[in-house]
């Protein structure tokens, strides 16, 4: 499956002395990135007038956890194959 790629790598670093400094952290990927940004809209929109402890209570320990994390992977695939398309 197409991840995306990464998010957020980090890449190498030149330091004022001229020296590289490696860090070799890839990041996220895409498609975890893509696939929060839509669990926190779903989240935020369903659950706006609740407090926190409420959301938890409604989605950590619901019974639509499942179904609410699939949702968000699936926005997160149409998202990838769009761009891709571009």
């Amino acid at each position: 499956m197409n991840d995306g790629g990464p998010a957020f790598p980090l890449p190498e670093t030149i330091l004022p002395d001229g020296r590289i400094v490696q860090v070799n952290y890839p990041g996220m990927s895409l498609r975890d990135w893509f696939a929060g940004m839509a669990l926190q809209g779903m989240v935020s929109g369903v659950c706006g007038h609740l407090q926190i402890d409420e959301v938890f209570s409604a989605y950590a320990h619901g019974p639509c956890d499942s179904e609410i994390t699939e949702r968000a992977y699936a926005i997160a695939n149409v998202m990838i194959a769009a761009r891709e398309k571009h």
